[in-house]
């Protein structure tokens, strides 16, 4: 997949190439685990006295191309281990079911904001919300039914979040949100908004209605 190309007037400029027409280029593709993480882009300018069109030999060229080849391994696989690093900080806080924040991160939160309510002496607000019935949901349709019912619960929940709030499930079909800076006035507002809000869905599992 390593290429070494020559662009020219008539060629069709892909936009990882935009601002090339017309210069020489190694273009090596940053591979780890069979998944592209992007292309390296090398303009033989750099390495040529800044003249990108200056005619080079084919052993310079090859020479390039190992070492762009290298470099491109070594930041792919840099890449690769900062996206999986995200991929277990996401997970390790994040309830699998609904993708709410889990009861461990909500807990850790919570104690850092009560620190940080006291020292700007700003309000802090939490509500704390359960499904009503959500037994018989699991009794009358089974627990499959009864996830389905946490998951749209917890879509309807993050959709109904200010970018401050933090939302977790607690546990079973308990949740508990976190307003920073809301007073309990507002407190009340927004459990009333996301009370409404709950009670418009309309939930369907396998053709058939729930509730």
């Amino acid at each position: 997949m390593n290429r070494y190309c020559e662009l020219n007037d008539g060629d069709v400029i892909r936009p990882h190439y935009a601002g090339c027409q017309g210069k020489r280029y190694v273009c090596v593709p940053m591979l780890a685990d069979g998944e592209v993480m992007g292309n390296l882009h090398m303009d033989l300018g750099t390495f040529n006295g800044g003249n990108s069109a200056k005619e080079v030999s084919a052993e310079w060229v090859d020479n390039l191309l190992k070492l762009a080849t290298v470099a491109a391994d070594q930041i792919a696989l840099a890449l690769a281990n900062l996206k999986l690093r995200a991929t277990l900080q996401y997970h390790s806080t994040r309830d699998s079911l609904t993708q709410l924040y889990n009861r461990r991160y909500f807990v850790e939160t919570l104690e850092r904001e009560i620190l940080r309510a006291a020292r700007s002496d700003k309000p802090l607000g939490v509500l704390v919300i359960d499904i009503d019935n959500f037994k018989r949901y699991n009794d009358t349709h089974g627990h499959e039914a009864g996830d389905h019912v946490l998951r749209e619960f917890g879509r309807v929940l993050r959709q109904s979040l200010r970018g401050s709030d933090i939302a977790s499930r607690h546990g079973g079909e308990e949740f508990v949100v976190m307003l920073p800076e809301s007073s309990s006035e507002d407190a009340f507002a927004r459990a009333d908004q996301i009370r409404t809000q709950i009670a418009g869905i309309t939930l369907e599992f396998r053709g058939e209605r729930l509730g």
